[in-house]
């Protein structure tokens, strides 16, 4: 999983207005301000009233790839 793509996920989810957390290396690298090692995924979480949503956005970014 590359910056790259990160970013330009929480960017969709964001202009959506779909409110995510991230945790994981991710979330303590968000924390830290840097990405201190490579990442194989990205563990989201989101309201469970929000899935729909979250899987259309997904969906959507399916040429998002690594």
């Amino acid at each position: 999983m590359q910056l790259e793509t990160v970013t330009a996920l929480c960017r969709a989810f964001e202009t959506a207005g779909l409110a995510f957390w991230i945790d994981g290396g991710w979330g303590v690298d968000a924390l830290l301000g840097r990405q201190t090692r490579p990442h194989s995924d990205l563990d989201l979480a989101v309201h469970l009233a929000d899935e729909p949503l979250f899987e259309h956005l997904l969906l959507s970014l399916d040429s998002i790839s690594d």
